[in-house]
């Protein structure tokens, strides 16, 4: 029984305890009409400073 509920009340407090969630991108996007059926789409990614992205093609010998 003593088990049990410490498993529940581990199971509460965890439920509770939440982690910090960075956004350190912010995106914006626009959409220009090119036709009857077609646009084009514009995404553009602000990225904070200290933060950085990669390439999902890395040279060899890597970064």
């Amino acid at each position: 029984m003593k088990n049990l509920f410490l498993l529940t009340l581990g199971l509460f407090l965890s439920r509770s305890v939440s982690s910090q969630i960075l956004k350190p991108v912010k995106w914006s996007y626009a959409a220009k009409k090119t036709s009857k059926t077609e646009a084009t789409l514009y995404l553009k990614a602000t990225v904070d400073d200290g933060w950085h992205l990669y390439s999902q093609f890395i040279p060899d010998g890597g970064l």
